[in-house]
């Protein structure tokens, strides 16, 4: 590998880690091939090796003078997960093709070239043993491959029939002379050594006139035969595109033409006898050459039931590695199947090009951002293209009955070809709905990022119209719209302005603003909408449980529902956004299931059911269908769970945990003057005891309480700390506590410290500096808050953050990661039933007017309620615990940012809590 790339190598990270790179000029351009390679590679199994093989045919394809990197003019670069080079979006462009609807669609589509090549070049011979004066194939034979794979597939069914009781072989047929039919009817095929005029040339021994009537009464005992009583209904089954079946029993591709290439034609008397003395005289020389003949199907003069050949397209499942573009189809793509990345790239510039396909960068770098939000929007977009330019390569070339291949595809994959008009040159050209949206994502963004100056205004109009309910409920859609467009692409500096708004509408007086707040938080740290209409009922699992999604459903349901279905999928990464994945759910009985690796860190595993939009540009979960009569919003009725969230922790079910403070563990007590202790215990007496828990008591985690750092010369409550990231150095300091960390990793246990939402009132670091609460004294004057659970306890040695402010939420994550970086394995969270918790503001002393008519306090000093009043019952009543959303299952959105960031960089740290009440 190349210099840049990370030491471990994962799909996940492929398409954020390469390496350096030029930067890109104004007016830049470069060709992306389509590598069959890769998309092959991207449908295994996804592993280091095969990550690394992409990689390395990437930089063959792209070397590191053409790796160009990219900036957007509408968000700044910092923005993006990491800057995209050619390279990254070469990679996300595969990535998307070999998604599962793009991949079925793409491998037709390639089928269909396969079987409709030119036939005006020579085609090389397929066999020495082929005589040089043989006929030309006729127009309804497209290919040799075709011919040989249709051959392929007609000895099989004859190989069927010779046991079939409804259908008798011709009395003519030359079955008795065939060597397979004497070994147990097994057929050898060999295509190469057929001649390529067998299937052209050979015609059926029936009159012409009774050929219509003869398909008929086949079909008619084709479709009213029971199961298993004859061979169709037991072994045959429709051809199939991609592995998805086709559903065009009654089409209107069942004409003449398009069964023509498929039915052997009927002839004159004249032109028969002529033919069947050439078959005759081939097939004695043939028989010399080799033991075994090959039989095809006219041999048997068995004319096949109408429906069964409708369509040009082979049962891929038939053939060997059907799943591999590169093994069954062509190992090079036309040059009208690569991709010219350009910045000056428009939607009035899309036309149908045999040149390449024109994607513009600006908009194909927020899908990249997007890590996979935006992926359907992107793939419907490449295929929409691919078969524009599909259909003008079919005009070109003058192919036969291309009209019958477009129709065939325009019923398969309508949301990919439904633009296009037959006979009608306008709709090659005209941009799509798909088009026209993914053009104009830089214009969109700029509408619905949050700026700081937008920021001031979303909150000077929450201050200003706070008694204004129908005012702020439009002022809610329209921060909600702000967030969904951040959340899809990722801009994360418009995000973290949404964050601070939602935080501190989490303390508003509004119950719907409180309620709406939490529901909206949940969604930014997912990195998703799904929990918009409802909340996930989740699963808890381990690292290494198996990773698999099952629903059941009320009764079975309708092919023209399940072959739209797809299950979206959201993992964690070790980046600040999820991956999103779709996947094709496989049904027995009345189940649907999706099977995926085993879970591999710790983190939230969310999925939702869903399909594509009309346009195909967007995934839409079914909980969010808006059409009351629809089939998909009716099928939330019929499926018992449509969305679900697995809560992944590290493997801790059969750990043994254990407390000791680490204040008495090894005191030396005073018992001559009453007990007190004369000597502390400190992280050194806790290392000597540790080969005692780990062999006679069996203990695997250890949890030190009093770790942190605290007040009265270190002495102070355990959970009154200064400073809650660093140990205590009355007890033996950083250096004491790395020893004790190194000395229990060698005996295997794991060490947890505590982690609390109060910090102490006196001698609290500087980085706490206003961030607590204040409470009007009797004389009127701002006193800091002393700390509570909002219930029950008070300690008056601590003061009570303002977890109103974004601030406060983000130094409670940075403290315990830097616990996480100094080795510690996990965290016990002091009243994690009541945090975080925030308490009612005091609006008349926030609202005073000074003498001049202006506000005594700053906006953002009453936007987040820095005066509050004493505290009641607020961790039953206020905050995210007095909300609809909580009574409903919502999770707490302040522990979703704090152990999905804590998982991303170190995905097996522990969190356990203290939970009274119930929670």
């Amino acid at each position: 590998m190349k210099e840049g790339a990370p030491p471990e190598v994962d799909f996940d990270s492929c398409l954020f880690s390469f390496g350096s790179c030029h930067a890109a000029e104004d007016d830049y351009e470069c060709r992306v091939s389509v590598s069959l390679e890769i998309l092959d590679l991207m449908q295994d199994e996804e592993n280091k090796e095969t990550a690394e093989k992409v990689l390395e045919i990437l930089e063959e394809m792209i070397p590191g003078d053409e790796n160009r990197s990219f900036a957007s003019t509408v968000i700044l670069p910092d923005d993006f997960i990491t800057t995209p080079c050619t390279r990254s979006l070469a990679f996300l462009i595969h990535k998307v093709l070999s998604m599962p609807r793009a991949s079925n669609f793409l491998k037709s589509i390639l089928n269909v070239l396969a079987m409709s090549q030119n036939l005006d070049t020579s085609p090389q011979e397929d066999d020495a043993s082929v005589d040089s004066t043989e006929t030309e194939p006729t127009a309804d034979v497209k290919s040799s491959r075709w011919r040989h794979l249709q051959q392929q597939q007609q000895q099989r069914i004859s190989g069927r029939l010779r046991r079939s009781k409804r259908f008798a072989l011709d009395s003519d047929s030359n079955e008795s002379e065939s060597p397979a039919s004497q070994e147990g009817n097994s057929i050898e095929t060999s295509p190469v050594d057929t001649p390529r005029s067998d299937v052209a040339t050979i015609q059926p021994d029936i009159d012409p006139n009774k050929r219509t009537q003869i398909e008929s009464n086949m079909q008619t005992a084709f479709q009213t035969d029971g199961p298993n009583t004859d061979v169709w209904e037991a072994k045959m089954r429709p051809p199939i595109v991609g592995g998805v079946e086709l559903q065009l029993a009654q089409s209107q591709l069942t004409t003449e033409a398009l069964l023509q290439p498929f039915l052997p034609p009927v002839s004159t008397a004249k032109a028969k006898q002529a033919e069947d003395s050439a078959i005759l005289a081939e097939k004695k020389e043939k028989k010399k050459k080799h033991k075994k003949k090959n039989v095809p199907y006219a041999e048997h003069q068995v004319m096949l039931p109408s429906n069964f050949f409708r369509y040009p397209i082979l049962d891929g499942s038939q053939l060997p590695g059907s799943e591999k573009f590169s093994t069954v189809y062509h190992s090079d793509v036309p040059e009208w199947f690569s991709f010219r990345l350009s910045s000056n790239a428009t939607l009035d510039s899309i036309t149908s090009s045999l040149s390449g396909i024109q994607i513009p960068i600006e908009p194909l770098m927020f899908v990249f951002n997007s890590a996979g939000n935006q992926f359907a929007l992107l793939e419907t977009v490449l295929c929409q293209s691919i078969f524009r330019s599909f259909v003008l390569h079919c005009k070109s070339q003058s192919v036969v009955n291309y009209e019958n291949y477009q129709a065939l595809m325009q019923r398969q994959f309508p949301r990919f070809t439904n633009f296009f008009v037959a006979d009608s040159d306008e709709s090659t050209d005209a941009p799509t709905s798909a088009e026209s949206d993914f053009y104009k994502l830089s214009d969109l963004m700029s509408s619905f990022i949050c700026t700081e100056q937008r920021y001031t205004r979303y909150m000077e109009q929450f201050i200003f119209f706070r008694e204004d309910t129908e005012r702020l409920a439009d002022l809610v859609i329209n921060v909600e719209q702000d967030l969904l467009y951040s959340i899809r692409y990722n801009i994360t500096s418009s995000l973290e302005q949404l964050e601070r708004l939602l935080v501190s509408l989490l303390g508003n007086t509004k119950d719907f603003l409180r309620e709406r707040a939490t529901i909206l938080l949940n969604c930014l740290y997912d990195h998703h909408s799904w929990q918009l209409r409802q909340p996930f009922r989740p699963k808890v699992r381990c690292i290494g449980d198996a990773f698999s999604i099952e629903v059941t459903t009320n009764q079975t349901l309708p092919e023209s529902v399940l072959n739209h279905l797809v299950f979206a999928v959201a993992t964690p990464t070790s980046g600040n956004y999820k991956l999103f994945s779709y996947h094709v759910p496989t049904t027995f009985e009345e189940s649907l299931i999706v099977e995926l690796p085993s879970f591999k860190k710790a983190g939230y595993y969310d999925w939702t059911i869903g399909h594509m939009d009309p346009q195909g540009a967007e995934f839409i979960p079914i909980t969010h269908s808006q059409e009351q009569d629809s089939e998909w919003s009716s099928l939330r009725e019929q499926i018992n769970e449509t969305q679900g969230r697995f809560i992944v922790h590290p493997p801790v079910r059969k750990d043994v945990f254990h407390e000791v403070f680490v204040d008495i563990e090894g005191a030396v007590w005073d018992r001559i003057h009453g007990g007190a202790v004369r000597r502390f215990g400190t992280f050194a007496t806790i290392q000597k005891a540790l080969d005692d828990y780990s062999q006679n008591d069996g203990i695997t985690t250890l949890y030190v309480m009093g770790a942190l750092e605290r007040s009265e010369f270190g002495r102070g409550h355990p959970f009154s700390p200064i400073n809650r990231a660093t140990p205590n150095r009355a007890s033996g300091g950083e250096e004491q506590f790395l020893e004790l960390l190194s000395e229990a990793t060698k005996r295997g246990i794991r060490v947890i410290v505590d982690a609390t939402a109060r910090i102490s009132i006196r001698s609290a670091h500087r980085k706490y500096r206003q961030l607590h609460c204040s409470t009007l004294d009797e004389f009127g004057m701002p006193r800091v808050t002393v700390a509570t659970d909002g219930a029950e306890q008070v300690w008056k040695d601590c003061q009570q953050l303002n977890y109103r402010k974004q601030r406060n939420w983000e130094l409670y994550v940075q403290d315990i990661l830097q616990w996480a970086k100094l080795g510690v394995n996990g965290v016990r969270i002091e009243s994690a039933h009541s945090c975080p918790l925030i308490l009612r503001p005091n609006n008349i002393e926030l609202e005073r007017m000074d003498s001049d008519g202006q506000f005594h306090y700053e906006l953002q000093e009453i936007m987040d309620g820095d005066i509050v009043l004493p505290s009641t019952n607020e961790a039953y009543s206020y905050g995210y615990f007095g909300t609809k959303a909580f009574e409903r299952g919502y999770a707490n959105p302040f522990f979703i940012k704090l152990t999905s960031t804590v998982w991303r960089s170190h995905p097996t740290f522990i969190f356990t809590g203290e939970v009274y009440w119930g929670r």
